[in-house]
Order: C-alpha cells, then structure tokens, then sequence
C-alpha cells in the first residue's frame, strides 16, 4: 500500500484530544459549488478538484495531493 504523503508541520501545542500545528507555506487548490448535500457536493466536487491537481488546470501542471484533505 503507498503511503499518503502529507504536508510537514510543527507541532506548536498538544492536548489529549487534540494537537495544534504550524504548517508552513503551500499551494492550495479549492473549488465552490452550489449542491443541495454533501454528498453531491464531494463527488463532483472531488472529481473538478483532482482534475486540476493531475495538470487540468491552466498551466497544464500536476501538483502534490497531500494530506491534509478538508471538504466544508
């Protein structure tokens, strides 16, 4: 199984439940949508974002998928 690569950071505080990181400077994708739920709104949402990250965007180039992934 690959190993997901993730965006290196600090870890600034650490509680039992939780931990707060610093990360540092990134390229971000993001897309908006309109959907009625979740679920159709991570889908297609998902697929328009990883078209771009694989080089579907304007500059024709691929970025890094990293972890973490946040979906709102």
């Amino acid at each position: 199984m690959a190993k997901t690569e993730t965006q290196p950071y600090q870890v600034i505080k650490k509680e039992k439940d939780f931990e707060i990181r610093k990360y540092p400077p990134a390229t971000m994708a993001t897309v908006s949508m309109d959907a009625r739920s979740y679920k159709e709104l991570s889908s297609t949402g998902f697929r328009k974002l990883a078209s771009f990250i694989f080089g579907g965007n304007q500059s024709k180039k691929s970025i890094a998928m990293t972890s973490p992934v946040h979906m709102d």
